[in-house]
């Protein structure tokens, strides 16, 4: 019974920490893109 519920504990904190992985991930992927483009008019400026 006490595997099972330290199971859940383990799976909550594992689910937390990919949600902000995923946080991270999307955001520097729109601030990378967003860092591209203004690049690209610099250079073609």
């Amino acid at each position: 019974m006490a595997a099972e519920i330290d199971h859940v504990k383990e799976y909550k904190a594992h689910e937390g920490s990919y949600v902000r992985f995923l946080g991270i991930m999307k955001w520097g992927t729109i601030l990378s893109a967003i860092l591209v483009f203004i690049v690209v008019m610099l250079i073609s400026s």
